[in-house]
């Protein structure tokens, strides 16, 4: 067997990037193709997904992006004491 540290880089990347194509899932925030994906909604999905399961997390996102489709959506900054 082969180790992945005697491969070269660009086959292992192939080799990455071919198995995410067949296997990776169908998730709204990876709706366009890489390289053109919104930042925002990618953003939020990392921050979701730290501490919730993906299914779950789904629901979460769709509730959040209704709520809040940008940045500029986000209620203002209000100062408070410390």
């Amino acid at each position: 067997m082969v180790k992945p540290t005697q491969l070269p880089w660009p086959t292992v990347r192939q080799a990455l990037l071919d198995w995410f194509d067949s296997q990776g899932r169908d998730l709204p925030w990876r709706v366009e193709p890489e390289g053109r994906r919104d930042p925002y909604r990618v953003w939020v999905a990392e921050i979701l997904l730290q501490q919730t399961q993906v299914a779950r997390g789904q629901v979460y996102y769709g509730r959040f992006l209704e709520a809040f489709p940008d940045v500029q959506a986000w209620p203002p900054h209000r100062k408070t004491p410390c």
